[in-house]
């Protein structure tokens, strides 16, 4: 009986093991930092003839709702989205307090019923950066690393 030795576990990793581990170890840390700074990063933009410079939570998540439609100036507000991206989503929890799905879902009831339309949608933060500059009353959000010239960044309290 003094024989048999059955080994349970060990701490030392056969044949590679540990590398591998390492390496998965150090992707997972790695991603978690790169996805935490670009969720971070989300800047809000606008077109430089609107005359706010500092929103709440509050108007913002109303503005991308459709449900604050005018500047203090009275012109009107045309809210611009990014296509699915991690900036989409960042800015989704961030400032709307939705998820992606909790997003299209009441886009599409406003749409069924009839009761508004979902903002401006576009591909690249280039193409919304440009939609920004080139449109009274539009406003947007972007990664803070995108060029953003000629559109005024709105700080969000």
């Amino acid at each position: 009986m003094a024989d048999k030795i059955v080994k349970i576990g060990t701490l030392e990793p056969k044949g590679g093991n540990m590398k591998k581990g390492i390496m998965y170890l150090t992707i997972l840390v790695f991603g978690s930092v790169v996805w935490g700074t670009a969720y971070a990063d989300v800047l809000l933009i606008a077109h430089k003839s609107v005359p706010e410079k500092v929103l709440s939570e509050k108007e913002v998540r109303q503005i991308f709702m459709r449900k604050k439609m005018k500047w203090a100036d009275n012109s009107v507000i045309k809210p611009a989205v990014l296509e699915d991206t991690e900036i989409h989503d960042a800015f989704l929890e961030q400032h709307v307090g939705r998820s992606r799905s909790k997003w299209r879902a009441y886009w599409k009831k406003m749409v069924f019923t009839g009761r508004g339309l979902p903002p401006k949608t576009f591909e690249s933060q280039k193409e919304l950066v440009r939609y920004v500059a080139e449109t009274p009353g539009a406003v947007g959000y972007i990664n803070s690393r995108t060029s953003h010239k000629n559109v005024t960044v709105i700080s969000v309290k």
